[in-house]
């Protein structure tokens, strides 16, 4: 039995809760486009502290950490509202 979920209400707002841009098929994190057909982002990250990989998103720890503002990393933890 194979099941499929289709969303068939239009949702701008996906990946990271950030925009999905349909025309470039990529998500908008505000500093820079998440390209997810090949699973990386298209610019550097403009906040260079976090090593030489300027192209990851979050430390590669997307469970641990979020980026809201596409600037930096926080505890994800922190981000969580109830």
């Amino acid at each position: 039995m194979f099941l499929e979920n289709k969303e068939t209400i239009p949702n701008r707002i996906t990946y990271a809760g950030q925009q999905y841009d349909s025309i470039t098929g990529q998500y908008y994190l505000r500093a820079r486009y998440y390209n997810p057909v090949i699973g990386r982002f298209t610019q550097e990250d403009p906040y260079r502290g976090d090593g030489l990989n300027l192209y990851a998103y979050v430390s590669n720890n997307p469970i641990s950490y979020s980026d809201p503002t596409g600037y930096s990393k926080c505890d994800a933890s922190s981000q969580v509202r109830i």
